[in-house]
């Protein structure tokens, strides 16, 4: 077998659980790489501010954790989709403080790069990289994800959205979660 690299049934086999491994690597640790990446970006831009909008979430928050419902100033309220607010009531339910709402939004963000990597993968390496990379650099949505707004859980919910799709586009089976 002249001109063959691995003559050898046994270095081809090698070889061949390499490019395995190294493939198997690839899929755990790139996305990993760009929620790394993300989160110290948005730790480095991290500037905790509090918006009126923030406040008005923390407040509804507060009110759906006590049962009170979704107000505003003590009054029934629907100027604003009621999601986010549930949200953070959940998280409050779950015993997180109130101080822990901008970290979450952070890990959040962070996931969300790793989701969108995730998604874009069967496209290509570079667009999942480029998507990874671009939204975990992206500075507006890096200092975004900081405050308490509702930006890092619509990126996240996003993200998952996109690696559904994705996933059932690229399933062969035509019920992949049955």
């Amino acid at each position: 077998m002249q001109g063959d690299p691995l003559p050898d049934p046994s270095r081809r086999a090698a070889a061949s659980g390499r490019d395995a491994w190294k493939a198997a690597s690839h899929a755990a640790l790139a996305p990993g790489l760009c929620v790394l990446v993300a989160l110290a970006a948005r730790i480095w831009l991290w500037v905790p501010v509090t918006t009126p909008d923030s406040e008005r979430f923390t407040l509804q928050a507060r009110e759906l954790a006590a049962g009170a419902g979704l107000l505003w100033a003590g009054q029934p309220t629907t100027s604003l989709p009621p999601g986010y607010p549930l949200f953070l009531a959940v998280l409050r339910w779950l015993g997180l403080p109130e101080a822990a709402y901008s970290p979450v939004g952070v890990i959040l963000g962070a996931l969300a790069c790793g989701a969108g990597f995730l998604a874009t993968r069967t496209a290509g390496p570079r667009l999942a990289w480029a998507v990874g990379l671009g939204l975990a650099l992206r500075a507006w949505l890096a200092r975004q994800c900081a405050y308490v707004l509702s930006e890092a859980l619509a990126m996240f919910l996003a993200a998952l959205v996109a690696l559904a799709a994705s996933r059932l586009a690229t399933s062969p089976d035509p019920r992949p979660w049955a």
